[in-house]
């Protein structure tokens, strides 16, 4: 998992990884940092980098230029649009402005991008958003909110099965199966939905028709703490939705037992690495696979009403 220090870095910094990973020179970096109030980059300014490198690359390359010089302007082209799809997808803030200089960390190495686990950190970043929508006066929130959104679409059809896109198939990614529309104005309108939603209008399992796509990964049974550097820590407890993975859902142990307390970055990367060990639900915990998607074990669902009760207090 994304393991930087913080939430951002400082500007000093950013200048030095904007004019070293992204050919971007100091002067103009200053002046970005200074109209973005921090080491950030505007995506109007992070397209124009995109295409300035991009046109270096092709120029030094027909000039026959060496080839070192070629790669580096590459390389340039390739951070670059990679930080302005990770800052406009997974890692979006409420401004949707502009992406933070820290996340160039993760890409110096274009070789090891594809080592980091961007799913877990992006679901950090989501969960820290979604953990700010329950303060009184929130009126919006950032992080993966196309992943979100088609989560909500897929598990509640009342509110995604307008639409869909006739081009789908089952080889693209499920996101891709539906069109952005504009939704209910008032969320009383949404709440309304929810209040007159019947349990068969769940969908508890909507990834077991895309599993010979995409197949099930273990990693999904781990359980513990999740992380977007230090600032960005979350639990991530997959015994809470059992339901999800095919299984009746039974009442869950305490999450200070799932989730301990006093971790740092370095022993929740550890403990993710290692999840086998110990951080792991195992098949005995999981129980008997459900016959239908909403198969609870006796008192789960009392228990979960107490334990709802008790949270939605704290927000009263």
């Amino acid at each position: 998992m994304l393991n930087h220090l913080g939430t951002s870095c400082t500007t000093e910094e950013g200048e030095d990884m904007c004019r070293e990973y992204l050919n971007f020179p100091r002067a103009k970096c200053r002046a970005e940092f200074k109209k973005m109030k921090g080491a950030h980059i505007g995506f109007p300014i992070l397209e124009k980098i995109y295409a300035a490198n991009l046109r270096r690359a092709l120029k030094s390359e027909a000039e026959e230029e060496e080839e070192e010089v070629v790669q580096n302007y590459r390389d340039c082209t390739i951070r670059a649009f990679l930080l302005y799809l990770i800052g406009g997808t997974i890692f979006t803030n409420k401004s949707m402005q502009y992406v933070n200089v820290i996340f160039l960390t993760y890409l110096q190495d274009l070789g090891l991008v594809n080592t980091w686990n961007w799913g877990a950190s992006g679901l950090t970043y989501l969960y820290n958003y979604l953990e700010k929508t329950t303060k009184p006066r929130c009126g919006n929130h950032g992080g993966y909110n196309c992943m979100f959104q088609a989560w909500i679409y897929e598990h509640f059809k009342r509110f995604g099965g307008g639409g869909a896109s006739e081009k789908y198939r089952h080889r693209d990614p499920i996101c891709a199966k539906y069109l952005p529309m504009k939704g209910y104005k008032y969320p009383d309108e949404h709440r309304t939905t929810l209040d007159r939603m019947e349990v068969d209008e769940v969908t508890f399992r909507p990834y077991e028709d895309h599993r010979y796509i995409r197949p099930f990964e273990d990693i999904c049974w781990y359980s513990g703490w999740i992380m977007c550097g230090s600032a960005m820590i979350c639990p991530y407890l997959s015994e809470r939705v059992l339901r999800q993975f095919g299984h009746v859902q039974s009442i869950p142990r305490h999450p200070d037992e799932s989730a301990k307390a006093g971790l740092n970055r370095f022993t929740i990367g550890e403990a993710f690495a290692n999840y086998m060990v110990e951080n792991y639900v195992t098949e005995e915990m999981r129980g008997p696979r459900a016959k239908n998607g909403f198969q609870t074990v006796p008192g789960y669902i009392a228990w979960f009403y107490r334990v709802a009760s008790k949270e939605e207090a704290r927000f009263w």
